[in-house]
């Protein structure tokens, strides 16, 4: 799990993960290297090959609101990485599907209001 809302309203940057032992499930907070993504919620979040990839999402404290930034996190190593995407727009409450090499970018909104829109990207990491 990645950034979100506290109890507060204030957007997170944490990265949490649920480890499933033998007893209980456990959630832990992994360290990890690189510029990990600024506070958000309401990403787009999809997982390709080894990698986590995150992308848009909002944080009502900062302006403009709605961010058009892409991070993949290589879950072997925990490494944060900014990549530019070029295709796709500021947008938030969207979807993010990764299917063989390619990521496809479904809808949400934007400054506008929603959006209908379908972007694919093919990933050359």
């Amino acid at each position: 799990m990645f950034g979100g809302l506290n109890q507060q309203g204030n957007s997170l940057n944490r990265l949490l993960a649920i480890t499933l032992g033998e007893f209980s499930p456990r959630i832990i907070e992994p360290k990890t290297k690189g510029l990990a993504p600024e506070a958000r919620y309401d990403y787009g979040m999809c997982r390709w090959r080894d990698n986590m990839i995150i992308h848009g999402g909002r944080n009502d404290e900062r302006n403009p609101y709605i961010y058009n930034d892409c991070y993949v996190l290589e879950l072997v190593n925990l490494h944060w990485t900014k990549v530019m995407l070029t295709d796709f727009s500021e947008r938030y409450c969207h979807e993010l599907i990764a299917r063989r090499d390619d990521i496809w970018l479904f809808g949400g909104k934007d400054l506008k209001g929603y959006t209908k829109d379908v972007t694919c990207y093919n990933i050359q990491l």
